[in-house]
């Protein structure tokens, strides 16, 4: 599936936040219709939990310059495309600007946004299928076996990243503790 194969293909990347001592901040506004994880990319290339934001709500980090961050959908794990404010194209992994690029634009933070693509009507139902529950086995559906394959496979995706989302938010509140 789509979703599956973009996560894989940015994982396969090796990215890696370098070392920066140039702080930013930066501000992740949540205009999307759903909650999304925002992850900071450490210095080993591991993705960190940094944060849950709900529709509608925004979050302040502080950053440094060249640090990197991605964003995925709470419900199901897959990679949100992120846009800052002043540039035009949207990607699944955003490097922070340093403070001069952000002054030249009369800013003194990023402003970072969540990007909603265009999925197909195929992603679409296999999304949805893959989140409900399973009353009847997939096999005994009138479906084409690709599709029984992708809706399996990715229903696989979000249950393993649910479980590691629900890990990383119980440290998380058990630290704080």
């Amino acid at each position: 599936m789509e979703e599956i194969q973009k996560y894989e293909e940015f994982i396969s990347c090796n990215y890696k936040s370098p070392d920066s001592a140039e702080p930013v901040k930066v501000v992740f506004r949540n205009t999307l219709k759903k909650h999304i994880c925002i992850y900071w990319i450490n210095h080993r290339g591991n993705f960190m939990l940094y944060g849950l934001i709900p529709y509608g709500k925004s979050l302040t980090i502080d950053s440094y310059t060249g640090h990197l961050w991605c964003a995925r959908d709470f419900k199901t794990g897959s990679l949100t495309k992120l846009k800052f404010s002043h540039e035009n194209e949207p990607t699944y992994v955003k490097a922070i600007p340093c403070p001069k690029e952000l002054h030249d634009h009369r800013k003194r933070y990023a402003l970072c946004f969540p990007i909603d693509e265009v999925k197909s009507l195929k992603d679409i139902l296999i999304t949805s299928f893959s989140t409900l529950p399973q009353e009847i086995s997939l096999e005994k559906l009138p479906l084409p076996e690709s599709v029984v394959k992708s809706i399996t496979a990715f229903a696989i995706f979000v249950r393993e990243y649910q479980s590691k989302t629900h890990r990383e938010f119980t440290s998380a509140i058990m630290q704080r503790r």
